[in-house]
């Protein structure tokens, strides 16, 4: 939630680091240039909002469970990728087996959701998600992968809506297969 072009760095103590521009004394010698103090405030204000919105995460993250809870119980073959303890509370990443992202992710834009096969920056690629093969998914396996972020609004109805969608499209999907993998 801060403004573009601001970040923040925590290194350990005794870490060494190498400038990322050269020319003067700011930030220890590890930054020249003049600091922006604009977005140093925006930063601050920032983290001081996101120190406060513990319980709109949990919110978030009793939602993304719900529907993980659901996926599992109502579209078979779904595999949930990544930890289950430490993750984003507003994410879940997860595949149907068998069933091509591409083909998923179609059928739901067209009834109005809009979720991902990937990381959010680069939507509208082609390639699997680096991240899932990172994983140790196989190219197979990582386009198969899907992603759905959750916002503060988002509803445990508008979740069992979304999956009763997600239900009636994989059906679709492996019936006009018959029976192969799409």
């Amino acid at each position: 939630g801060a403004p573009s072009g601001i970040g923040a760095l925590w290194l350990k103590t005794g870490l060494e680091s190498n400038p990322s521009l050269r020319g003067g004394p700011q930030e220890r010698g590890r930054r020249a240039g003049t600091e922006n103090v604009p977005g140093i405030v925006g930063l601050g204000a920032a983290a001081r909002w996101m120190s406060d919105q513990n319980e709109a995460f949990a919110r978030v993250a009793a939602v993304r469970d719900h529907l993980q809870t659901e996926l599992i119980r109502s579209v078979p073959g779904t595999i949930i990728h990544g930890d289950q303890e430490n993750r984003l509370a507003n994410t879940l990443s997860f595949r149907i087996e068998g069933v091509q992202g591409d083909l998923v992710l179609q059928a739901l834009d067209l009834e109005g959701y809009e979720i991902s096969s990937g990381s959010a920056c680069s939507s509208g690629g082609v390639e699997p998600s680096a991240v899932l093969l990172a994983l140790g998914l196989s190219r197979t396996e990582a386009q198969c992968g899907l992603r759905v972020s959750l916002g503060p609004e988002t509803e445990p109805a508008a979740i069992d809506a979304f999956v009763a969608s997600l239900v009636r499209i994989v059906t679709r999907i492996q019936s006009s297969l018959g029976g192969r993998r799409a």
